[in-house]
């Protein structure tokens, strides 16, 4: 009778507790998936060699983002525009800043739904610790106090010896800091989801960045993989001042060549193997989020966002970082499963943003889109610079925007990439203080490894597309939030009569005369949307 009485009461505690999980449909749970230094060198993204199973299955469950640019390409700046939705001159972060310093009234996207009755966790690399600048908070782990429901875990340790780019030991996955994020990440999901309030949860990954340490099995997954160095390792002819960059390691210095400045072959070739080890290593622990995600039952109303904070230079031009606004650097994973609307499956080559992470979710959750600070004394006032992405979401084939723009401050000043769907990057650099605009122009289809920059190579050819470009890239609020590039004109063609003029609609009224009227709210401007 005793024992009866026990199982009983196991299973009414355990159809309670599953009677308390979320089951609104209008108040979805969100998990968001943040990998640090993630290159769209994916099975779903086309790459026959990478080996990433368990991505490449959650992305037949919603749509992939093809042309997903980051707002800056470093990881505080980029994870400072997904929180806030602000491009990075609003906030400051160009580099390492504090947000909350200049914007103490900044809402951060967890804080948001946190804000709207959400229960919001996080564990690993979500802020980075260096941008936050929480003035409630004496951690420097990357907490943010208002932010999180339940405190905010930041993993250490695990294997990672210093001093090398590469290491792969015959050791378990949690015994490097990945397997330990992915450990505790779940031990939060299991917490959050058993609550009948819908939840945020962030999980944060921090490889595949350098150096390229991982268990061994993952590195012996592409013994015999035939990867080859990247195809164009200079500068593109055009933009000779572009800098290189090796990894930092004593192994990488003992495979230099004096004469060259460059990594030698060989060991190129290690390090590619490495960043792919690396990849399907944090492809592993993705798996077995989703699997407890599953296991738990809520992965029916879970939207779940799985999101790199930028590229990452293979050789590339002679590089082995980030820092640019070229096609490597500026491009991501961007993957959206929203497992209520059955439409929302396949990929899109529409221009999308890293600031379009936060209106995204507020539509998909039902909240309204915050104003966030003009300053440090007005706590509003200032727009949030994302479009949601929803009407791609329904319709992989719409557009909200024309080019997603890149920010990032180099040599030549402020440099502006813009990428349109299709094969153009435009890119206009700003600097003001010898009042001066560089260009550069690539053509992916006849040049996808960026040898020649057109804006100066063939630039009386190609200057209808620059005056064209630089117009549009100013016009459809496309730009707002780049108050550098606002200040200036747009590239100027002497002869007009090679004016290129977009007209989309087809009514003869160029794109950028048209209305920014959006009568219906739906993402789509009244001229392009053939349901207003």
């Amino acid at each position: 009778m005793k024992h009866k009485i026990i199982l009983l009461l196991v299973a009414f505690f355990a159809v309670k507790s599953i009677n308390a999980q979320n089951t609104d449909k209008t108040k979805p749970n969100v998990l968001l998936i943040c990998i640090d230094d993630l290159r769209n060198n994916l099975g779903v993204y086309g790459d026959e060699q990478a080996i990433t199973p368990n991505i490449d299955a959650l992305a037949k469950n919603g749509v992939t983002f093809r042309n997903h640019q980051v707002q800056y390409a470093v990881c505080g700046p980029s994870r400072a525009a997904l929180a806030t939705g602000l491009m990075p001159e609003e906030t400051g972060v160009i580099g390492f800043k504090p947000i909350r310093k200049k914007l103490t009234d900044v809402i951060f996207l967890p804080q948001h739904f946190k804000n709207n009755g959400y229960t919001t966790a996080a564990a690993g690399k979500i802020h980075d610790p260096r941008t936050v600048g929480d003035p409630k908070s004496k951690s420097k782990d990357g907490d943010d106090a208002a932010s999180w429901t339940i405190p905010y875990l930041a993993p250490k340790g695990g294997h990672h010896p210093k001093g090398v780019a590469l290491d792969f030991q015959d050791l378990p996955d949690e015994e490097y800091v990945d397997g330990i994020i992915r450990v505790e990440g779940v031990k939060l999901l299991e917490q959050v989801a058993k609550k009948d309030a819908p939840f945020f949860m962030a999980i944060g990954f921090k490889k595949p960045h350098e150096p390229f340490i991982a268990p061994k099995k993952y590195w012996d997954l592409y013994n015999n993989t035939n990867f080859k160095v990247a195809a164009n390792q200079n500068a593109p002819i055009g933009r000779e001042d572009l800098k290189t960059y090796v990894p930092h390691g004593k192994d990488v210095k003992q495979n230099m060549n004096a004469e060259t400045g460059r990594i030698n072959e060989d060991f190129q070739l290690k390090l590619k193997q490495g960043y792919y080890a690396c990849t399907s290593f944090v492809d592993a622990q993705i798996g077995l989020v989703i699997e407890k995600l599953e296991k738990l039952g809520v992965a029916d109303n879970t939207i779940i966002v799985l999101w790199g904070d930028h590229g990452l230079f293979l050789g590339e031009h002679g590089r082995w970082n980030k820092h640019s606004n070229l096609e490597v650097a500026s491009s991501s994973p961007l993957i959206i499963i929203d497992p209520r609307n059955k439409k929302a499956k396949g990929e899109t080559f529409s221009a999308a943003s890293t600031v379009d992470i936060y209106p995204t979710l507020c539509e998909l959750a039902g909240l309204e889109i915050p104003e966030q600070p003009k300053n440090a004394k007005k706590s509003t006032g200032r727009a949030i610079k994302g479009r949601s992405l929803v009407p791609i979401l329904n319709d992989t084939n719409a557009q909200v925007k024309i080019g997603a723009i890149t920010v990032y401050r180099g040599q030549r000043g402020l440099g502006y990439g813009y990428r349109i769907k299709g094969k153009y990057r435009y890119v206009e650099w700003v600097n003001k203080k010898i009042g001066e605009t560089f260009y550069e122009l690539y053509d992916y289809e006849q040049d996808p490894n960026e040898t020649r920059n057109l804006a100066v190579t063939e630039r009386e050819a190609y200057a209808p597309l620059l005056h064209k470009f630089s117009r549009n890239i100013r016009s459809f609020g496309e730009a707002d939030g780049c108050l550098a590039l606002l200040k200036t004109k747009p590239f100027e063609l002497k002869d007009k009569s090679r004016i290129l003029v977009r007209d989309a609609d087809g009514d003869g009224i160029p794109d950028d005369k048209e209305s920014n009227k959006d009568s219906n709210g739906n993402g789509i401007l009244d001229y392009l949307d053939a349901e207003k």
